[in-house]
């Protein structure tokens, strides 16, 4: 391995260090002993890397969210129809919980826990679902031009109420089952885009 390759992959590992850490223990828990620890790098590599705990906590967070959110628009924009496509993504993003559980932990529960600074890109993570949903509502009025135009507002508070339903999840220590709990987004994301809930289940990803 080149230079450059050894030093993105001991970068990579200190995020995943930074994210099992996080997601086991809590951010407040969270060290850089700990960090080297799982990550199996000195601290000299670390600090190579990051300037502390935060930095490092921050820097996996928005990895994560630019992941996953670049995984819902895939999924979302690759159905026919804009409320298939809501189904659709919000199924994938149920399902991105329940296979990444420490690291929706710590994107969806703890980025408060980092002060000004986490609640910064708690905002950034939840303008990446607002844009999402706005494109869902562009699609809608472009399958029916009668629609009314949907407000400015609707998807910025859907993916709000969103964001706040997945950490309450959290906070409760149990997500719910993954059909139940895609129904229940995807109903609540559709009041509020005022479009009536389908009757039929949930449309896998």
């Amino acid at each position: 391995m080149s230079r450059e390759e050894v030093e993105a992959d001991q970068r990579k590992r200190i995020l995943l260090g930074t994210t099992e850490a996080v997601g086991e223990n809590g951010y407040a828990a969270l060290t850089v002993t700990e960090i080297t620890k799982r990550a199996r790098v000195s601290r000299g590599v670390f600090y190579r890397e990051f300037e502390n705990r935060e930095d490092a906590f921050l820097a996996a967070c928005e990895t994560a969210s630019e992941a996953m959110l670049s995984h819902l628009y895939e999924v979302a924009l690759s159905f026919r129809h804009w409320v298939d496509g809501v189904e659709g993504g919000t199924a994938a993003l149920v399902g991105w919980l329940k296979d990444h559980p420490s690291v929706a932990r710590m994107m969806f529960l703890e980025l408060p826990a980092a002060g000004e600074l986490g609640l910064r890109h708690r905002d950034r993570l939840l303008e990446g679902y607002v844009n999402l949903l706005a494109a869902s509502g562009r699609r809608a009025r472009t399958e029916n031009p009668d629609r009314p135009e949907m407000p400015d507002w609707a998807p910025r508070m859907a993916a709000g109420a969103i964001i706040e339903s997945i950490g309450a999840e959290f906070r409760r220590d149990r997500l719910a089952e993954p059909r139940e709990l895609t129904a229940r987004l995807v109903s609540l994301q559709l009041m509020l885009l005022g479009e009536p809930a389908p009757d039929r289940g949930p449309t896998p990803s």
